[in-house]
């Protein structure tokens, strides 16, 4: 039995990354969540995941204050791996 890693999406849909998340889709390897609305709805999920997982976060509105957050983020899930897109 093989794990599959988690990819949750954070933030805005945006057409430069449809081909990042169809390829992880197509990945056996990875089990691609529906993209959360926020912050707080990809800690839900992350707290129902026993293994570590990847969130991909877009900077696009806010950097700044989506920076701070994924700080804190880490804090509280340090097996989680963040990939930060613009």
């Amino acid at each position: 039995m093989s794990i599959k890693i988690p990819v949750i999406h954070n933030g805005e849909d945006s057409i430069a990354l449809a081909p990042l998340r169809q390829q992880l889709e197509k990945d056996p390897g990875f089990i691609v969540h529906k993209r959360p609305s926020g912050f707080g709805e990809a800690a839900e999920l992350l707290q129902r995941t026993p293994t570590p997982a990847i969130v991909v976060i877009d900077l696009g509105r806010d950097p700044d204050k989506i920076f701070q957050a994924s700080e804190d983020f880490k804090r509280h899930f340090p097996n989680t791996h963040l990939i930060m897109t613009t």
